[in-house]
């Protein structure tokens, strides 16, 4: 007697039903199972590097992998498993025990075909899996490329990025919702493009060529990230653009510099070609009075961003993400960090937050609005709390300490270049308000919550091998001094006369 077994499930599709009675299976009847295979998260290969990431040319392949899982009394030893996907004979490749990959066309409807059990009486699965994939391509600056997040932090061996001159990993925001939305939704497959750069702003990194925040030898540049965008849109449909760019534009990473240099840095004469004190000429405008010229400037290169970017990428798909805020610890009260020999004080933090970020993210809002855009919000409030003079449990942005001993970069101030960025617990909370806005996008709905992966912080510890090696250093030199000393004591008596 032949049993054929038939099912259909919209992404996950499981064959269970029996037409006919079906032959003594006991208490685990056969099951076929079949879904689209997550790319993103982990590091199955241990190269130090997130697996899953694609480059804009590698997604030009449009094909992802099944999963193929026989359950129950179909999976045992020995067992024969003749496949077909779409009427066409197929060797599926092992993935575990009775478990199975096979790549496919993706966003198709494939029918898969299984016959198994022995060749007089063997039983057949048959069922239809749409291979949905959703292609997400990350654009911006350092926020969104991970600054301050190397996929492996430094030890003895050095820092891992998956991009090393522009710092980009697959910690950032961007990345962290798009491995909880492919995780959550098991019935599709996420591409993930990341292509923001660490220093990066709309007219050098977005709009023109940039050589990264850690040049190679040959100061190779970056090709603009839109025409990489625009190029791959002209060949195959992307699902969803999300940017993080603008702080570098309004001289963010120079603002802390020269108020860390500067007393009073809002009311100081500021050049931001030499952020490392007050500017000479008179004639300079003050810092604040920059920063309200560079937000102008902004509008209007968010106007020519808008301009460059592919009609065929619809503006409902660009998602606009706002800027995180670093400057307020426990209680709301504003942080006075010190940065390398300055310190900046809470009044200034409290400009920064009012007069930079807050009409930056006013200036993203706006721009959002106008070009059709869809706006992430939320991140400034979120970051409440837990800026950078919240304790170890609470912090959700880098230290000065901790990005120099996570990154080994050089020159040796791009070590310390994940000062005042997201740290992972900082990416993960910007990840979570990307995450619904994105899955909306995409027409993803009703995700259940998921535990992302906790990401090796280390705030409350400094003890990796970079950090006992330089203690070790210390100790040694220290040793050589003293030793040194106590020669030079020696001798010196040794050589003075003796009294008569």
């Amino acid at each position: 007697m032949k049993a054929r077994r038939l099912g259909r499930w919209a992404g996950l599709a499981a064959a269970v039903a029996v037409l006919g009675a079906p032959p003594a299976w006991g208490q685990a009847p056969p099951t076929l199972e079949a879904w689209p295979r997550d790319r993103l998260g982990g590091d199955a290969d241990r190269d130090g590097v997130t697996d899953g990431s694609v480059t804009p040319e590698q997604a030009l392949d449009a094909r992802i992998d099944l999963v193929l899982n026989v359950t129950g009394e179909a999976c045992r030893p020995g067992a024969r498993f003749a496949w077909r996907i779409d009427g066409q004979p197929v060797t599926p490749a092992p993935a575990g025990d009775c478990r199975f990959t096979a790549r496919v066309q993706a966003d198709a409807d494939h029918t898969v075909e299984l016959e198994t059990g022995n060749s007089d009486d063997p039983v057949r699965f048959e069922l239809t899996v749409p291979a949905t994939e959703h292609l997400v391509v990350s654009l911006g600056d350092s926020v969104a490329s991970g600054e301050g997040n190397p996929d492996r932090r430094t030890d003895l061996n050095r820092a891992r990025w998956l991009q090393r001159s522009c710092h980009r990993s697959l910690r950032s925001g961007h990345a962290q919702a798009a491995i909880a939305l492919e995780a959550a939704d098991r019935r599709s497959a996420v591409t993930f493009v990341p292509l923001g750069c660490s220093g990066a702003t709309v007219t050098r990194g977005l709009l023109a060529p940039y050589v990264g925040i850690e040049p190679n030898r040959e100061r190779t540049e970056q090709p603009p990230q839109v025409d990489l965008l625009n190029d791959l849109a002209g060949r195959r449909p992307v699902d969803a653009v999300v940017i993080s760019v603008g702080a570098n534009d309004v001289h963010f990473g120079n603002i802390v510099q020269f108020c860390a240099a500067a007393d009073d840095c809002p009311r100081r004469r500021f050049d931001s070609r030499s952020p490392d004190g007050p500017a000479a000429d008179p004639a300079a405008p003050t810092l604040d009075d920059a920063v309200t010229a560079a937000l102008a400037r902004l509008r209007d290169r968010y106007r020519d961003l808008d301009v460059r970017l592919a009609p065929s990428i619809p503006r409902e798909r660009v998602l606009l993400v706002e800027y995180f805020n670093p400057t307020r610890g426990p209680g709301g009260r504003y942080c006075a960090p010190r940065l390398g020999l300055g310190k900046i004080t809470a009044d200034e933090s409290r400009w920064a937050h009012e007069r930079v970020l807050g009409r930056l993210n006013a200036v993203v809002a706006e721009a959002a609005a106008e070009h059709g855009w869809s706006l992430v919000e939320g991140i400034d409030e979120s970051f409440d709390g837990h800026g950078i003079c919240a304790g170890d449990d609470d912090r959700w942005v880098r230290t000065p300490l901790e990005s120099f001993f996570r990154q080994d970069a050089l020159p040796a101030f791009t070590s310390i270049a994940g000062t005042l960025h997201p740290n992972g617990r900082g990416h993960i909370a910007t990840g979570r308000l990307i995450r619904p806005a994105l899955a909306g996008v995409l027409g993803v709905e009703d995700l259940p919550p998921v535990e992302e992966e906790p990401i090796d912080d280390g705030e409350s510890t400094l003890l990796g091998m970079r950090t006992v090696l330089l203690v070790a250093l210390v100790v040694v030199l220290a040793i050589a001094i003293t030793a040194g000393v106590i020669a030079l004591i020696v001798r010196h008596r040794r050589r003075r006369p003796r009294s008569a």
